[in-house]
C-alpha cells in the first residue's frame, strides 16, 4: 500500500510516497513558474507528481517550488541543466535561439487547441525533429494553450490591432503581430498583468487560460478569437538526477510522462481555456470571431511570416510539413 502526503509550508508543496518497508529515499526539487494555486500546478503537475512517486515505489519524494521561487522563467532550462533544481517545466520562447524548430508552434493559423498540439509536439521530439535539449533528460514536450488577442480597450474588428503595444512570446509571434500592424513587446507572462495595469502594454497575445492563471482577466475586456500560435513547453530533469534513479523508477516515470503527460497537459489546458472564455463571454466582454472571409484575409497578411520561418529554420519545411500531418486529425482554421 502507498500513502500519499501533500504538505504545504511557505508555498512549498511536498509529495511523498511511503511504503510499509521504507520511506522515500530521494527528495527531488521541482521548479514551476506558476503560482501555488494555479491550475498548472494543482490540476496537472500535482497529480503527475503523485503518479511518479507511486511509479517509483517510494524511491522518491517531490518538493514543488512554485511562483518562480527556484528559477526565473528565462533561467529554467539552465537551472535544471546545472543542477540548481532536479526537474522543471519551462517555456521554449523564454530561451531565445535554443529551440529553433520548436517555434513552429508560434506560427499562426495552424493548431487550434493544445489538446491537438501537445501530442504533435511530443511526436516531433520523439522523431528527432526538435533540437536544443542537450544536457538534460527530456520527460515530455507539449504546447501552451493556443493564443488569441486580448485588449484592455474596445475592439470592433481586426483593424483595431494596428498600433497596439502587444505582449508576445517569441520571435515568430513577434513577426505575426508586426504583420497584423501591432507593436510587439517581449515580456514573460508573469509580468503582463503589472504592465497592463501600468498601461505600458495595451494588449496581450496569449491563451484564454493564461488570462485567469496569470491575473490578467480583470485587465482586458475585448478579444479576437483567432489561433495566433502557441509556445512550446518542455518537462525536463537534470541528467545526473536521472542517472541516480533506479531503472525501475526511470521506467515508471517514463510510463506516465512522454505522450501521456502531453495529453494530460493538453486536455487539461484546453478544458480550462474553454471555461475561461465562457466566463468572459458571460460577463459581457466583446469577443470577435472572424468569419471565413476574414480568415482568408489573415492568411494573406501572414503568409510572409510562415515563409520567413521556413527559410530561417533548420529543416524548416520538413518540420512544418510533419507538424501539419500530426495535426491532421483535428480541423484547422
Amino acid at each position: 500500500m502507498h500513502r500519499y502526503v501533500l504538505g504545504i509550508c511557505g508555498g512549498v508543496a511536498l509529495f511523498a510516497g511511503v511504503t510499509a518497508s521504507a520511506a522515500a529515499e530521494k527528495s527531488l526539487r521541482f521548479a514551476s513558474i506558476a503560482g501555488p494555486t494555479a491550475y498548472i500546478n494543482t490540476g496537472i503537475l500535482e497529480p503527475w507528481f503523485e503518479d511518479i512517486v507511486k511509479a517509483c515505489n517510494g524511491e522518491i519524494s517531490v518538493e514543488l517550488l512554485s511562483a518562480g521561487s527556484a528559477a526565473r522563467p528565462e533561467d529554467v532550462f539552465e537551472s535544471v541543466q546545472d543542477g540548481l533544481v532536479d526537474f522543471a517545466w519551462g517555456v521554449m520562447p523564454f530561451s531565445p535561439g535554443r529551440f529553433p524548430e520548436g517555434s513552429v508552434l508560434e506560427l499562426p493559423l495552424l493548431a487550434r487547441t493544445t489538446a491537438e498540439a501537445s501530442p504533435a509536439m511530443w511526436h516531433l521530439w520523439e522523431e528527432g525533429m526538435l533540437s536544443g535539449f542537450d544536457g538534460v533528460q527530456v520527460l515530455s514536450v507539449a504546447s501552451s494553450a493556443v493564443f488569441s488577442f486580448h485588449a484592455a480597450s474596445d475592439l470592433s474588428d481586426l483593424d483595431g490591432l494596428k498600433g497596439m503595444r502587444t505582449r508576445v512570446s517569441g520571435a515568430t509571434a513577434s513577426d505575426t503581430m508586426t504583420a497584423l500592424g501591432a507593436t510587439p513587446l517581449g515580456l514573460p507572462i508573469p509580468a503582463v498583468a503589472e504592465n497592463l495595469a501600468r498601461k505600458t502594454v495595451d494588449a496581450v497575445a496569449t491563451d484564454w487560460y493564461a488570462l485567469e492563471g496569470w491575473g490578467i482577466i480583470d485587465l482586458v475586456s475585448a478579444h479576437i478569437d483567432i489561433p495566433l500560435g502557441a509556445a512550446g513547453i518542455y518537462l525536463i530533469m537534470n541528467s545526473d538526477t536521472w542517472a541516480g534513479l533506479s531503472p525501475d523508477c526511470q521506467n515508471g516515470i517514463n510510463d506516465v510522462s512522454g505522450l501521456a503527460f502531453a495529453k494530460r497537459w493538453g486536455n487539461g489546458l484546453t478544458a480550462r481555456s474553454a471555461e475561461t472564455r465562457a466566463k468572459l463571454e458571460a460577463r459581457g466582454d466583446t469577443i470577435i470571431v472572424p468569419d471565413d472571409a476574414e480568415i482568408g484575409r489573415l492568411r494573406e497578411m501572414l503568409a510572409s511570416v510562415e515563409a520567413s520561418w521556413i527559410e530561417s529554420t533548420p529543416n524548416g519545411q520538413a518540420v512544418i510539413d510533419r507538424f501539419r500531418e500530426l495535426l491532421a486529425g483535428g480541423a484547422q482554421p
